[in-house]
């Protein structure tokens, strides 16, 4: 069965039944009619009797109420809710309205609604009182409120002790916490006075299920459908079951029962598209779900399979598009990440994987197929050893036969026992269709650099998945990992000539193509994706990547970005990078534009009301920013992120206290958040209460002794105060705990402050020769001996960092101003070089502006400053600049304009003096 197709869940949103008139009989006789059916549970036919009956006496208010009640029951909860609403108009008894109608909205997702309307009702009628609390605990419960809703859930069994539907929903309850063990016994307790409770029985087979028992669960759902043959969540939970075990046959027979009794219902829709699908009818399979999307756009359930469907024909962006969309409307739903990582993995996007996974991969007891998604993603991205992890991960979850052997295996490969572990893997991948420990034994391959090994591991790989790249995809990895830049590209060339739209493999060769300084090359790699689909967004945001980082003007990329929100219009990632684009340019009011158009089109996106509200705090707009992450707040209220986006726009207005209470908030909702923890400290030291401060730096380290943050934090607590020794010897017993490179850095510096210069030295010679290849440490001491301008140090320490970072572009700008201070040929060509590695830097810039003004070369100076002040308008600095380099070529009267600039902002510019004597020069 398509892994695609069975990783969907249950629920669907089901829509009404179709009416037909019933000759000449009178109203009463027809609502008689219905009710002898309904005794029969053969709700079609009632339906039919109750909506003739009302086409000839529409203010019957019995049949309004027998009609709402039973479309609820055949799950159309919005037409159920009309005419209940009707018949309550009508003054049918609240007592039988009220608690069908409190369900109606609950299975709307309306139980606030349901709530407010509801909640306080007390009916006086022992079954309608139970029934109507037991809507009410359903509505708490989808709120996530526990409490509330088992308060609920004991009123109504006090009303009737043994109310099914609340022992049903107290089942569903502890369900949900993991007790299967209590839920079945809730449900027999129901079954044992109620043995034809088709409900019962229904969710009997749900639980059975979930303990791993498909058969007794399929037995128990078709014990449901002999009390109700029409009754959808059997037929539903049936199908499930047969299609999990890829029982085609079977199911395309329980299908058919089901299209019986439930010609034209969605559901029935849903499963013949699923069913077509799994036999790999993509036409029949689209086209249902075409038809299903065209009634319910936004279901999350119809979407997933649409999006299913999409991946197993091909048709990867449009399977990206429709899941995505399932995402945003529930970013909580498991199958919904699955899917999506399944689809980014085929489409050559491993990077988006983890990141997708990781409310799953993060919980206590994740799923085997997120941990070996995970693992995949890792692997095509180059990290052997996390995949292995992953792997290890996954077999412990669920250790079947070969995935617990894998498991031993990896495990002795760990311990030293190569041979003997890689053995044992290959003859498991010889005996196993799928290709887990095939992928296993690459990863393991590659942790232990033995790529020869891995290269013939992927060999077997290819065998089994000949028509899919991610073989070539890895092999071509494996092959850059070795540095043989030729056999990656023929292998990257592979793989797109399997999947010509294989974006990971044109990323690859991409990058190769940088490697060999051909930008021009790698931007035709993604103009060939988009002339296959002019609206691949990976491939517009790569182009839009690479002009920026061939330094093309902000205008430029922000028109290539406008071009992928044009093309991709409800795809929030473009949209993101172009409000970013403007906040990096020190451009609010163009960043706010982009993010209120791009709420507009998109409402309650998280991460675009995130950028909204960092927007408006950058443009100042403090208040309406504050409302915009109270607004995330709510959309999230298990996140702590928005709380600490608030603390940050309280900050903005100086409410220390508005601050102060929602860093608290985000505790409360993540105890342990360091950031939020971190932001109190910063608070209250603002507020010159130091000793509240230390408070949470020693409750930390109470809290989390093994960790050195609490230490970290009395540290800067101290040296926010020019305590220097007290500073110091927090940090060195922060460093006891574990060791820090940022740690090691602030110790120093605490040391040389507090005037022991000696013991600083013998600190970082000791922290040198134990951490030789540590860049960080080196920059800090690179960057403490340019602040005392001793260069030839400062020169000594850069020269480390970039042997050991090569791609560190403030090391190289950092070089580049040392080795010009110190009058050497190469700082034009250092320059230079951070600018290759980070195009477009203002501050980089402006170092190389100056290096080539002071070489004589002014016109090219100017031109290079022009472009600095054009990026960052409101720099004093990189005028006062522009001004020295006009100085320099002789244009006095364009210099005389810039320094009267900013003589005008007075004490706002602390280089007036400057200013003054450049003045009074010219």
């Amino acid at each position: 069965m398509n892994s695609a197709i069975r990783a969907l869940g249950l629920a669907l949103s089901l829509a009404g039944l179709l009416s037909t008139g019933c000759g000449d009989e009178q109203p009463a006789a027809l609502v008689s009619s219905a009710k002898t059916y309904l005794a029969k549970n053969e709700t079609q036919a009632a339906v039919i009797q109750l909506k003739a009956a009302l086409q000839k006496q529409p203010d019957l208010a019995e049949a309004r109420f027998l009609l709402g009640r039973t479309l609820l029951e055949t799950g159309d909860a919005v037409s159920g809710e009309v005419e209940l609403r009707k018949a309550l108009a009508l003054k049918y008894p609240s007592s039988a309205v009220l608690p069908p109608l409190a369900r109606s909205l609950v299975l709307q997702r309306k139980g606030q609604r349901a709530v407010e309307e509801f909640g306080s009702i007390d009916l006086g009628v022992p079954a309608a009182t139970a029934e109507l609390k037991t809507a009410i605990a359903t509505a708490y419960a989808q709120a996530g409120d526990r409490a509330k809703s088992q308060a609920a859930l004991a009123a109504a069994t006090r009303a009737m002790p043994d109310f099914s539907p609340a022992l049903l929903m107290n089942a569903r309850l502890k369900a949900s916490e993991n007790d299967s063990d209590a839920a079945l016994a809730l449900v027999d307790r129901v079954l044992g006075h109620e043995p034809a409770n088709y409900e019962a029985l229904q969710l009997k087979g749900d639980l059975l299920l979930a303990r791993g028992d498909p058969a007794a669960a399929l037995e128990a759902q078709r014990q449901a459908l002999t009390k109700r043959p029409d009754w959808v969540a059997a037929h539903s939970g049936a199908m499930e079951v047969l299609l999990m075990r890829g029982d085609l046959v079977e199911a395309k027979a329980q299908l058919e029962q089901m299209s019986k009794v439930l010609p034209n219902h969605p559901q029935t829709l849903y499963y013949q598209a699923r069913v077509a699908a799994t036999g790999k009818d993509y036409k029949t399979a689209r086209e249902l779900g075409q038809r299903l999307l065209k009634g319910a756009p936004d279901n999350v359930n119809v979407l997933l399979l649409a999006g299913a469907v999409e991946l197993e024909a091909g048709s990867l962006v449009q399977a990206e598009n429709y899941v995505t969309k399932a995402m945003r409307l529930s970013p909580d739903a498991a199958n919904a990440r699955r899917l999506l990582a399944q689809i980014y993995l085929r489409s050559g996007q491993p990077q988006k994987v983890e990141e997708t996974l990781q409310p799953l991969i993060s919980q206590q007891k994740p799923g085997a197929d997120a941990l070996n998604l995970a693992a995949e993603a890792a692997l095509q991205l180059g990290d052997a050893r996390k995949a292995v992890t992953y792997f290890q991960r996954a077999a412990k979850v669920e250790p079947a036969d070969s995935r617990s052997r894998t498991m031993l295996a990896l495990d002795e490969i760990a311990k030293g026992n190569v041979d003997a572990g890689f053995a044992e893997l290959e003859t498991i991948a010889a005996a196993d269709k799928g290709t887990a420990t095939n992928l296993a034994i690459i990863s393991a391959r590659l942790s232990k650099k033995d790529y020869p090994g891995a290269l013939k591991a992927i060999d077997a790989l290819e065998a089994k998945r000949p028509g899919e790249p991610i073989a070539a995809q890895i092999r071509g990895q494996v092959e850059m990992a070795r540095g043989d830049v030729a056999a990656a590209r023929k292998s990257f060339a592979r793989a797109i000539e399997i999947a010509p739209s294989y974006f990971a493999a044109a990323a690859g060769l991409a990058s190769l193509d940088l490697l060999e300084n051909k930008p021009d090359d790698a931007r035709k790699r993604f103009e060939a994706l988009l002339s296959r689909d002019p609206k691949d967004l990976r491939a517009l945001l790569a182009i839009a990547d690479l002009r920026a980082r061939a330094g093309a003007s902000k205008e430029e990329v922000a028109r290539l970005l406008a071009r992928a929100v044009e093309l991709n219009p409800t795809t929030p990632a473009p949209r993101l990078l172009l409000i970013e684009l403007n906040m990096r340019n020190n451009d609010p009011k163009a960043a706010l534009t982009v993010a209120q158009e791009a709420v507009a089109a998109i409402p309650n996106d998280v991460d675009l009301l995130d950028a909204l509200g960092r927007a408006q705090l950058l443009a100042g707009d403090s208040n309406q920013a504050i409302s915009t992450f109270n607004k995330l707040a709510a959309l999230q209220p298990s996140s702590p992120q928005p709380f600490l986006r608030l603390a940050d726009a309280y900050i903005a207005t100086n409410d220390r206290e508005g601050a102060r209470a929602s860093l608290n908030r985000a505790l409360q909702v993540a105890p342990n958040f360091l950031p939020a923890q971190r932001g109190l400290v910063i608070v209250e030291l603002a507020a010159g209460r130091p000793e509240q401060a230390m408070a949470i730096a020693r409750k930390l380290q109470r809290d989390r002794p093994d960790l050195n943050v609490g230490f970290l934090f009395a540290g800067d607590i101290e040296a926010a105060q020019k305590n220097w020794s007290a500073a110091a010897t927090a940090y060195r017993a922060g460093l006891g705990r574990a060791e820090s490179p940022d740690l090691a850095a602030k110790f120093h510096a605490a040391l040389v402050a507090g005037s022991k210069r000696a013991e600083a030295e013998s600190f970082a010679a000791r922290w040198l020769k134990d951490h030789p290849n540590d860049p960080v440490f080196l920059s800090y001491l690179g960057s403490l001996a340019l602040s005392r301008h001793d260069y030839a140090d400062a020169e000594t320490n850069f020269l480390a960092v970039v042997k050991l970072q090569p791609d560190n572009a403030v090391a190289f700008n950092n070089l580049a101003w040392i080795t010009y201070k110190l009058k050497k040929p190469q700082a034009a060509a250092l320059a230079e070089r951070a600018l290759v590695l980070a195009p477009g830097q203002p501050a980089f810039m402006d170092t190389l502006a100056t290096i080539l003004a002071d070489s004589g070369q002014e016109g090219k100076a100017l031109e290079i400053q022009k472009k600095v002040i054009g990026l960052r308008p409101d720099s004093a600095p990189f005028r006062l600049n522009l001004a020295k380099i006009y100085i320099k070529a002789g244009e006095k009267a364009k210099a005389r304009i810039e320094l009267e600039q900013l003589a005008k902002l007075g004490d706002k510019f602390t280089g007036q003096s400057e200013v003054d004597e450049l003045l009074k020069a010219l």
